[in-house]
């Protein structure tokens, strides 16, 4: 199912440019069959990632405004097509390499729902319905890295909230979660890091000033929620003080 997401998205890729070139030379009806053609893939590929998404949905705890479970679980799927409150851990990888910090970054599998191809936190998931904060941080370090960390390795540094609404791949994207932010400092390398390949293509790490710089003028490079940033920017400050 991967690969046919894949395979799709680079077609409908490649109809793009042609769309452009071709409008470029003026051959309009030329135009409009490969600019119909591009977005019925980009149509396919929101399509299938969304329905292989609540086939294999993660089922999350609906939250009030301060992030206590209300007792109903929603399906992933659900939750970004409603726009439904829920719960989330934000993992920060951090190091600090001639007194500057940095943080490490993972760009984002191309068939992503939201965001496709883009650096973002260090590692991030969806609460299931039971789960508490800190045990899905560990678990979200461990499917999407292969990162074992324990409690203690993990430090709160707060909480946020994001909401919006985006589209993606022609598709409505509505995100209302609280994220409970953490910060992990543990000896990282990364060619020993396994990534989750559905979920990412690589990581990397970036100069955490720098990124919080671009992210404030909203540089696409990044998708990282400037307030997530924040909270482990501000927790890694204090540790210097």
């Amino acid at each position: 199912m991967m690969t046919a997401i894949v395979a799709i998205a680079v077609v409908g890729a490649i109809l793009q440019g042609l769309f452009i070139t071709v409008e470029h030379q003026k051959k309009f009806v030329a135009a409009d069959v490969l600019k119909g053609l591009a977005a019925a893939c980009f149509v396919a590929v929101g399509t299938i990632g969304f329905l292989t998404t609540r086939n294999d949905a993660k089922v999350n705890t609906n939250v009030d405004e301060y992030g206590n479970p209300t007792g109903e679980t929603i399906d992933r799927g659900f939750a970004h097509m409603e726009g439904v409150r829920h719960r989330t851990a934000h993992i920060w990888i951090a190091r600090e390499v001639n007194g500057k910090w940095q943080v490490l970054l993972q760009k984002r599998a191309q068939t992503k729902d939201s965001f496709p191809g883009r650096y973002d936190t260090s590692s991030a998931g969806h609460i299931q319905a039971g789960d508490e904060p800190l045990e899905s941080a560990i678990r979200e370090l461990e499917e999407e890295l292969g990162i074992t960390a324990s409690p203690e390795e993990l430090k709160y540094a707060g909480t946020f909230n994001i909401k919006y609404e985006k589209e993606f791949h022609n598709k409505l994207f509505k995100d209302n979660e609280i994220a409970f932010v953490y910060v992990y400092l543990g000896e990282i390398d990364i060619d020993d890091i396994t990534v989750q390949e559905e979920e990412l293509e690589c990581v990397e790490w970036f100069d955490l000033e720098e990124t919080y710089n671009e992210c404030l003028v909203h540089n696409q490079k990044f998708c990282v929620p400037v307030k997530g940033l924040e909270t482990a920017r501000q927790y890694l400050q204090s540790m210097n003080k």
